[in-house]
């Protein structure tokens, strides 16, 4: 045996800690992160609750007459705001109109809306009644006043029946039925209407 005396190994080092600076970067960012993207997914899926389901388009029209000038009640509803969405006992009040519906069904597409495109593929309406203050003032040339949406409005099926428009102290306006199949030109403000 030999009187050599192990030489000890060296230890390992232990791993330096990682700086606290970094770490505290780190969970900031990961707080910013969350702040701002979980209320983003939280809304997006709210939204498309409302909009794709039959309850949430019934929450959404119960608390939408918050957002609107007037009242908006519905008797009934049945359908997405998507569509098909048929509606019944509609009556929606203003200080300058009383609108009341008996029946709309309703059929569109959402996603030409992107492009700017009112696409309504189906509407069908009965028993309108209109009720306008007295007008104070009449057009002295007797033309309609330009319209200027910022979508263009597409109108495949349209079927509107027994409407009524009155103004009180005068004599009623009525319509038995409007049938119209029409598409509107942003660009050139032309409407063409097929039928």
């Amino acid at each position: 045996m030999s009187d050599e005396t192990p030489t000890p190994t060296p230890m390992a080092a232990p791993p330096a800690p990682a700086p606290k600076k970094r770490r505290g970067i780190l969970r900031w960012t990961l707080r910013l992160l969350l702040i701002i993207f979980v209320p983003l997914i939280l809304g997006v899926a709210i939204v498309l609750y409302a909009v794709t389901t039959e309850r949430g388009t019934r929450i959404l029209l119960g608390r939408f007459s918050g957002f609107i000038p007037g009242q908006l009640t519905v008797g009934a509803q049945r359908g997405p705001l998507t569509g098909p969405l048929d509606l019944r006992d509609v009556h929606y009040k203003t200080d300058t109109m009383d609108l009341q519906i008996g029946h709309v069904a309703l059929a569109w597409n959402l996603r030409k809306l992107s492009g700017r495109q009112l696409d309504v593929e189906s509407l069908h309406a009965e028993k309108i009644r209109v009720v306008l203050p007295p007008s104070k003032t009449e057009p002295s040339d007797g033309k309609l006043v330009d319209i200027h949406l910022p979508v263009n409005i597409v109108v495949r099926d349209a079927l509107i029946r027994d409407v009524e428009i009155s103004h009180p102290g005068q004599p009623s306006f009525r319509l038995d039925q409007i049938a119209l199949d029409a598409q509107s030109d942003r660009l050139r403000d032309i409407l063409h209407v097929r039928s």
